[in-house]
């Protein structure tokens, strides 16, 4: 698995990249993919909030899946030629900030949170049903636990 980071200090992207390991090895994924992540500013991640969900607000994670199912993944070694770039996250940097700060824990947990989160979207989990968000805030939470990253 390759993580593609455009805006991450080396410190950021050793966490998420920790994470997108244990994330990959729970959810028993194939090596062939990558994935973007992209931090942005309130401004940005307005405008693509804006734009690609007609929301004309600040939120703190944005998921641009690239397939339509991860079945488009499933190929032979030799037919696969480098990774499959599986989507694009992007990460409001400033709402990281503050809602660690309202949730009453550390930066480094809050954005490993949004990471996992926005993944996992990207790989068709959602939380708009009950049972959606069951499953999805569990998987959150396994992947964040077995990273020690807590609270």
């Amino acid at each position: 698995m390759t993580v593609n980071f455009n805006e991450f200090n080396k410190e950021e992207q050793a966490q998420i990249q920790k994470v997108y390991d244990v994330a990959f090895s729970i959810l028993a994924l194939p090596q062939n993919m990558s994935i973007n992540l992209v931090m942005v500013d309130e401004g940005q991640i307005k405008e693509l909030n804006n734009k690609f969900r007609q929301i004309d607000r600040v939120t703190d994670v944005l998921s641009f899946p690239m397939l339509e199912s991860l079945d488009e993944l499933d190929c032979e070694a030799d037919a696969c030629l480098g990774d499959v770039n599986i989507g694009d996250i992007y990460i409001c940097r400033e709402r990281a900030k503050q809602q660690a700060k309202d949730y009453g824990h550390g930066y480094e947990r809050e954005l490993c949170f949004l990471a996992v989160h926005g993944l996992l979207h990207v790989l068709g989990y959602d939380h708009i049903l009950q049972e959606e968000e069951e499953e999805m805030f569990s998987l959150q939470n396994e992947i964040l636990q077995k990273a020690n990253i807590n609270r």
